[in-house]
């Protein structure tokens, strides 16, 4: 802002979701003030959820945590998969899905399905849970064209 303000301040956006953040409140409120007559926006006050992502502030020791397990429920809950024991890896160890499992005619409810969990699983992997990062990565390879394998492994 041309170094009208006293303090850094930090503003992420993206689509219509905006965060800011800033030590001092005082030039936080005076930056808002500009920025809300500039552009077509509202002060929702302090945040609580930001892009899917809980937030939570321990102003006691001055830490902020970013938390998916909401979305990371739902997601399990949509494919029935909340109630199912957990796994120590994202896939099957050994397991090495080919092309070769993909069919020559995809069925549409098994490609809806893959391409929905494998579409979760990204907002995952971008977002904080960079432990799925290969996991996805080896399921999007087959998002065109999945067969009863991939599904089986994207269910894990």
């Amino acid at each position: 802002a041309g170094g009208e303000y006293e303090d850094h301040l930090i503003v992420s956006a993206h689509i219509d979701n905006t965060l800011m953040a800033c030590k001092s409140l005082s030039t936080l409120e005076k930056f808002k003030a500009v920025f809300l007559t500039r552009f077509e926006r509202t002060d929702e006050g302090e945040v609580s959820m930001y892009l899917g992502a809980e937030l939570i502030r321990d102003r006691a020791n001055r830490t902020i945590t970013f938390k998916q397990s909401v979305y990371a429920q739902k997601i399990l809950q949509t494919y029935g998969a909340w109630d199912k024991p957990s796994v120590k890896t994202p896939l099957e160890a050994g397991v090495r899905l080919t092309k070769e499992d993909s069919p020559t005619f995809v069925d549409p409810a098994l490609h809806s399905r893959y391409r929905g969990i494998t579409g979760h699983l990204s907002f995952l992997v971008t977002m904080m849970r960079c432990d799925l990062a290969f996991a996805y990565a080896e399921l999007s390879k087959f998002v065109q064209c999945p067969g009863e394998t991939h599904l089986k492994a994207a269910e894990q």
